[in-house]
């Protein structure tokens, strides 16, 4: 094919007793072939750099070949030796099998299933990985992927607790700058009922409704008063005049014969 090719990982006895895959480039002089160089490459070494997914996320990466048979794996048993039908099976999995047919076919997206491991809800994305023909797949659990939202949701219900008490708090004050007046106009009201007439609704003048409201009660006050004392006053002359009327009439009486 004159192209690059990936080697179907193998173990590789007597030369390291390790896993590995050979990665095999033709190369050619003046359009001819001149022959194939390998690398080969430790799948160990493919362990470590994927392995810093499951210290992130709680997870863990899968890696097929082309035959299906895992390259990485979390269970060691299963590595050059299993498939994830097999692995479905074993495990009782057949959200698995979904997850392979769809592999298959060179697809890319996730699928919600029972972690194989732990039993705990799991999403799984996968995709092909085109270059060498094997496939990726990242086990997530459910509650590391929503945990971000499960804080945003507490700090949500924090600052709307926090913002419903610092509410409530402006909702008694203000109730209490308008009951304050109220309450002392009630009392002064009982006060001048018993004839204290000298009491007066003092309340701080904050120009609204309440505060016109006690001027113009103690302006009421003031009149009524003033009348009280208009009245006291023209009762004291007719009393004063009555018995001066009463004075003259028994001197009268007493000048005249009778």
């Amino acid at each position: 094919s004159h192209r690059p090719v990936w080697i179907e990982p193998y173990f590789d006895k007597g030369g390291g007793n390790v896993v590995m895959c050979t990665y095999s480039v033709p190369f050619y002089r003046d359009g001819k072939f001149m022959g194939v160089t390998t690398a080969d490459v430790r799948i160990s070494e493919l362990l470590k750099k994927v392995s810093g997914i499951d210290e992130q996320t709680g997870g863990y990466t899968i890696i097929m070949a082309a035959s299906g048979r895992f390259i990485v794996h979390p269970d060691p048993r299963m590595i050059l030796s299993g498939t994830i039908s097999e692995y479905a099976k074993k495990v009782n999995a057949p959200g698995l099998t979904i997850i392979e047919k769809r592999i298959q076919r060179g697809e890319i997206g996730f699928e919600e299933i029972s972690n194989p491991v732990t039993g705990e809800p799991a999403w799984v994305l996968f995709s092909p990985i085109s270059s060498t023909g094997w496939s990726l797949a990242i086990v997530y659990p459910r509650a590391t992927m929503l945990r971000p939202v499960y804080r945003a949701r507490l700090v949500i219900f924090a600052w709307g607790a926090v913002a419903i008490l610092l509410l409530a708090l402006i909702v008694i004050y203000v109730a209490r700058t308008i009951t304050s007046p109220l309450s002392e106009l009630s009392r002064v009201s009982r006060e001048i009922a018993s004839g204290k007439l000298d009491e007066r609704v003092n309340i701080k003048d904050t120009g609204d409704e309440v505060s016109d409201l006690a001027d113009s009660f103690n302006n009421m006050v003031d009149t009524l008063l003033s009348c009280k004392r208009v009245l006291d006053q023209t009762t004291e002359v007719k009393e004063r005049m009555e018995a001066e009327l009463k004075s003259a009439a028994e001197i009268q009486k007493s000048i005249l014969p009778e």
